[in-house]
């Protein structure tokens, strides 16, 4: 028997938050447990699979662009006429910025071949231009463009400064650029003496980005003071903040113990509801009114618990399921999540049902418990409905082993049997994503740092992983937390380059996982006869991600279905398009995995392909003890 559960990663299927409901902003998580039997030939019989996951999903309204309709003329005959002596600017003459472009790679080549000393950047910038009449101001923003996309920040710097030197390109794109290169290479101090400057010389002129680009620069820096001092700027030039920039000054307002002004910022800035244009209809969509980032979770391994109860986290429509066999039945992805397929290798007939449905002699073919929004800690998700907390979720165990002993005449029977289960159990990303930063709703932040919070879910952890024992499993295999904060949500909402994880969430999430697996060796230790594994999903996840091209993927930061930035700011939708080579991309929405991504980690959570992928063994041979 195996219980089993995985939480994508990168809230890929974490956040896999689930998405679900696109009236919610938020969209519900979900946590499973599978019950199930097997048949294998080359290993010892598994006969039960149980699953405790959890994911991630979430809804963020977004405002898109939409075309203005082009207005029919009556004078179509009409000729027009340019007036004479009226010549076009030299620059937007086609002939003469012929080869700009390749003016650009040639200045990139120069530069990737300098070393970082200013006077041999400037003095090569300088012979660039050495022989031109005019100063090639397209081919040096291109240039700037070229090196932006190969995130050499470092050369973007040396650049945009040279032509600021030379009085060219002083426009709020060039700013804009400098503001990022500064925040991508740490370069706080200096990015505060541009934006001075450009306070005191275009006071009148700042546009809405800049303020965002400099605010969450600061955000990135950890110094809530400055974004505070940023806003109030903004509020006295009366430019209006977009949705990312609240939420970001709120959160500075909180971290400053200035709740009421959070709130105020809140309810001025964020309505409850916001409109988007997909697809030429105009959708209404729940507007989230939290300034952290994550909008739910959903178990990985989730299969439908939540289909029919009061929860916002459900995905039993098209096109989730589109590539599996049965269509969608509840999973948050478009086909097998990691513990079908790591099911599969063990040998079991089937797909796991989830506990709602489970019935009879079917309990004895596995059982999944996974329950959306659920968490170790009873109040995570609560926001999102109805759930089943992962207390709630052994008590349902519980209620099953009581129907086992039934089923095979003894309790003695019963723990023979259960003791050859195999049980996958994978909690903590809700307790993270929909509580920990969720400062308006839960105060788990304000009372713990990140080291004592994680201190505080192992503890409750550690009790209820006993309560199992207690009943019978002996082969426990605990997921880790995935990477939250490589999602495409995370990166559409606080990666400045839409490619950089947000560390702040993985940092929290990493120190969960250590704890995790010091627990297993305690666990090992004081509880006879226990098996417990830990599976590393977030070292398989950084995998994927640091070397896509070695296991087929080309895109890695973007969601095959969603919308918005990164397909992250709003979750799969009824009905939706997805993208077509699906196995190129390791996810699926804004949160959760592909079933491309799935199968790689099922296979290296069931047979490890590195030492650090299962400890102390992998799921094979816990199979085999």
């Amino acid at each position: 028997m195996m219980l089993l559960s995985r939480i994508d990663p990168v809230r890929i299927e974490f956040r896999s938050i689930g998405q679900n409901q696109i009236s919610g902003d938020r969209v519900n998580p979900l946590l499973k447990c599978v019950f199930l039997k097997s048949s294998i030939s080359s290993v010892p019989k598994a006969k039960n699979f149980t699953v405790v996951a959890e994911k991630v999903i979430g809804i963020s309204a977004v405002n898109l662009p939409h075309c203005r309709p082009l207005l029919k003329s009556n004078s179509g005959d009409k000729k027009i006429i340019q007036r004479a002596g009226k010549k076009e600017h030299h620059l937007w003459n086609k002939r003469d910025s012929v080869g700009s472009g390749q003016k650009a790679l040639n200045l990139v080549r120069i530069m990737s071949g300098l070393p970082n000393e200013k006077d041999a950047v400037y003095g090569a910038l300088d012979r660039w231009i050495a022989w031109e009449t005019e100063f090639p101001l397209i081919a040096a923003a291109k240039a700037l463009r070229i090196l932006r996309k190969r995130n050499q920040w470092k050369r973007v710097i040396q650049v945009a400064k040279w032509m600021l030197s030379k009085g060219q390109g002083a426009t709020m794109g060039t700013y804009d650029t400098l503001l990022l290169a500064f925040d991508m290479d740490g370069r706080v101090d200096e990015a505060e003496s541009l934006w001075n400057m450009i306070l005191h010389t275009h006071e009148r002129s700042i546009s809405k980005r800049l303020f965002s680009r400099m605010i969450s620069l600061y955000d990135h820096h950890n110094v809530p003071e400055k974004i505070i001092e940023a806003f109030a700027d903004m509020e006295e030039l009366e430019v209006k903040p977009d949705e990312d920039t609240i939420r970001r000054v709120a959160r500075a307002f909180q971290m400053i113990g200035q709740e009421d002004k959070q709130r105020l910022v809140l309810s001025k800035y964020l309505s409850k509801w916001k409109y988007i244009h997909y697809k030429g209809e105009r959708i209404r969509s729940f507007a989230r009114i939290s300034p952290s980032e994550p909008d739910g979770l959903v178990p990985i391994a989730h299969n439908g618990n939540n289909n029919n109860i009061n929860s916002l986290a459900k995905a039993n429509y098209m096109p989730y399921g589109i590539d599996f066999p049965r269509g969608p039945t509840g999973r948050f992805s478009n086909g097998k999540t990691s513990v079908d397929v790591i099911a599969e290798l063990l040998g079991f007939d089937g797909y796991i049902p989830p506990y709602a449905t489970a019935r009879g002699r079917d309990i004895l073919k596995g059982v999944n418990y996974a329950s959306a929004a659920a968490g170790i800690r009873e109040e995570t998700g609560r926001q999102l409905g109805a759930r089943t907390s992962f207390a709630g979720q052994v008590r349902n165990y519980q209620n099953t082993v009581s129907q086992v002993v039934n089923l095979l005449g003894s309790e003695n029977a019963a723990a023979d049997y259960l003791s050859k289960c195999i049980y996958s159990v994978g909690m903590g990303s809700n307790d993270y994503l929909n509580n920990y930063f969720m400062p308006l709703f839960y105060s788990s932040s304000r009372q713990y740092t990140p080291e004592q919070f994680a201190d505080v879910l192992i503890q409750q952890y550690s009790q209820q992983l006993q309560a199992l024992y207690n009943y019978g499993a002996r082969k426990v295999a605990l997921i880790g937390v995935g990477q939250i904060g490589c999602s495409p949500n995370e990166l559409a909402q606080n990666s400045p380059d839409g490619k950089t994880c947000v560390q702040r969430i993985n940092s929290a999430n990493q120190m969960f996982n250590n704890k995790l697996k010091a627990l297993v060796d305690n666990f090992n230790n004081k509880l006879p006869n226990a098996k417990f594994i830990y599976i590393d999903a977030y070292g398989i996840f950084q995998d994927l991600i640091d070397k896509p091209s070695n296991f087929g993927f080309t895109v890695t930061n973007t969601g095959c279905c969603g919308v918005g930035r990164n397909n992250g700011q709003i979750t799969c939708l009824p009905s939706q398009t997805p993208c077509r080579n699906r196995k190129e991309y390791i996810f699926w929405d804004a949160f959760h995995p592909t079933e491309a991504a799935n199968i790689i980690v099922g296979r290296r959570s069931y047979s490890s392909q590195k030492a650090s992928d299962a400890y102390p063994i992998d799921i094979r041979r816990l199979a085999q003890l």
